[in-house]
């Protein structure tokens, strides 16, 4: 397979645990056709929370991929909890 992808990371913290980033989207390039594949653009909202020991990152996605692919068509809406150990 002759593709390139690239992830894209970049948060800023907003103070009171509070953060805002780019979503987790994929860029897909595809070199034998010369043709994009995922073009996702999408932003984050990320809030630590105290449950439990070491506290939890909770956070929604909002992405909206604008090349059609077999991955992710559309805009998506995720929603992470994610406790730490």
């Amino acid at each position: 397979v002759k593709s390139l992808s690239f992830n894209p990371i970049f948060s800023y913290d907003l103070g009171n645990n509070w953060a805002m980033g780019a979503s987790d989207m994929t860029f897909s390039y595809d070199l034998k056709t010369s043709q994009w594949t995922n073009i996702p653009i999408g932003i984050r909202l990320e809030k630590m929370m105290d449950w439990g020991k070491k506290g939890t990152r909770v956070f929604i996605d909002l992405e909206h991929n604008f090349k059609d692919s077999d991955i992710s068509v559309g805009t998506t809406i995720r929603i992470f909890v994610v406790p730490l150990i």
